[in-house]
């Protein structure tokens, strides 16, 4: 369920009370869940008056991308090189 908040954000900025409903969990549970994903940085809360507003924030799983971007070309790559080894080797 914490994997698809963020994803659920994505789409609009969200009271964190709606969330209760939504995915039929405590405020507790809510809670527990938001602050996770803000103390890695995936999730904005904006407090106005005694309400709590949240909206994801896609940047590091943007930075993270790029990242994996270079290990997905050098597997390709290399696996590839050995695809085309064993079909000139038969």
């Amino acid at each position: 369920m914490k994997f698809y908040m963020p994803w659920f954000l994505l789409t609009q900025y969200c009271l964190l009370l709606k969330f209760q409903n939504q995915f039929k969990i405590t405020r507790q549970g809510v809670t527990k869940h938001i602050k996770t994903l803000k103390a890695v940085g995936l999730v904005n809360i904006d407090a106005q008056g005694r309400e709590r507003f949240c909206n994801a924030n896609p940047k590091p799983l943007e930075e993270i991308s790029q990242w994996l971007e270079f290990y997905e070309q050098f597997w390709d790559d290399k696996l590839g090189n050995l695809g085309n080894y064993f079909d000139n080797k038969t």
